[in-house]
């Protein structure tokens, strides 16, 4: 189901969003992420028709829903905690959806034993919220969400208050099923690394408005804005200029075959390959999982550099860098 958002603008007592578009593919997994309050939680709140907006159009497969109330536009939700009803059972929490539509009875029998299979709940369908695990009840969740076919579901940081193991393993199954049923989904999320592990699309929320929807990849390579590869890790950016087809700093030059300018080369820590030398000082060695990763200093100058494996330099060593060549730059 394609989502189209067109030109939406949201106020509370300030502008929210202003001026925002937004395409999402059928069977795409689209995540919004930016820095808090940014408005990504109002931007699934506007889809879902649960708060008063300003906007040229909102579409499903072509179709407006703009003028529809939130029961009408047939979209899913799923929250941040998973809301189930403490006196329902997880079968009655994942059918409520159905007794509201008025399902039959032998469809809702069908389709929650369809859903209790699919999210790997076997055996706890009589139980209550508070009789299973924090991952168990965000399936249930899902589930409730999923029940009566909806066009397309939002996700307003729905992994958050899970621990950092189950939320991989959660991420990682709400993936596949994604995948396994083509479902369109709208995911709200603070983490990059769930954001760059999960999505299709990632869309970048800042002043009010999406000022980056690409690929992951392009996203951590190829950022439009430095707010966006800061978000993303680290960055070394690298003031310079252009000249004769080359950049050059205050410690390296290089071939880059742009017009003549100011430009500012992004750097990421893997992309630079330490050397024997005497030009650079390290400055900290930390060691995380498989990778070093080194700060070095020259002068008033600081950079990240990655390596994979144990420290093969201590603090305090001098040492040279290399950079094969420079894949992303802005103008300035």
């Amino acid at each position: 189901m394609r989502l189209t958002i067109k030109n939406l603008s949201v106020s509370y007592e300030n502008i929210v969003i202003d001026s925002l578009n937004l395409t999402v593919e059928n069977g795409e997994f689209c995540t919004l992420i930016g820095h808090s309050g940014t408005g990504k939680s109002t931007i699934l709140k506007s889809v879902a028709g649960l708060i008063d907006i300003q906007a040229d159009d909102i579409t499903l497969n072509g179709e407006s829903i703009l003028t529809l109330s939130a029961d009408k536009r047939e979209i899913g939700f799923v929250f941040q905690k998973p809301l189930l009803f403490p006196h329902l059972t997880v079968e009655e929490n994942i059918s409520f959806s159905l007794e509201i539509r008025k399902w039959s009875s032998i469809k809702k029998v069908n389709r929650v034993n369809e859903l209790i299979q699919l999210l790997e709940l076997e055996g706890l369908e009589k139980r209550y919220p508070n009789e299973i695990s924090g991952g168990q009840q965000q399936r249930v969740a899902i589930g409730r969400a999923m029940a009566f076919n909806p066009k397309i579901i939002l996700m307003d940081e729905p992994f958050s208050s899970l621990d950092p193991r189950l939320r991989i393993s959660m991420g990682e199954f709400l993936k596949e099923l994604q995948i396994k049923l083509n479902l369109t989904i709208v995911f709200v999320t603070h983490d990059p690394l769930e954001a760059l592990r999960l999505s299709d699309k990632i869309a970048f929320v800042h002043q009010k408005t999406i000022i980056q929807n690409d690929i992951p990849n392009v996203i951590y390579n190829k950022p439009k804005a430095k707010i966006i590869g800061d978000f993303f890790g680290k960055a070394n950016w690298i003031d310079g200029i252009v000249k004769d087809n080359m950049f050059s700093c205050d410690f390296f030059k290089i071939e880059m075959i742009v017009e003549e300018g100011l430009y500012t080369v992004l750097l990421r820590p893997h992309q630079i390959e330490i050397l024997e030398g005497d030009v650079w000082l390290i400055e900290q060695v930390k060691l995380l999982g498989k990778e070093t990763h080194y700060l070095l200093r020259f002068k008033d100058h600081f950079i990240w550099v990655e390596v994979k494996g144990e420290p093969k330099n201590k603090l305090g060593d001098t040492v040279n860098i290399h950079i094969e060549n420079i894949q992303h730059y802005l103008k300035r």
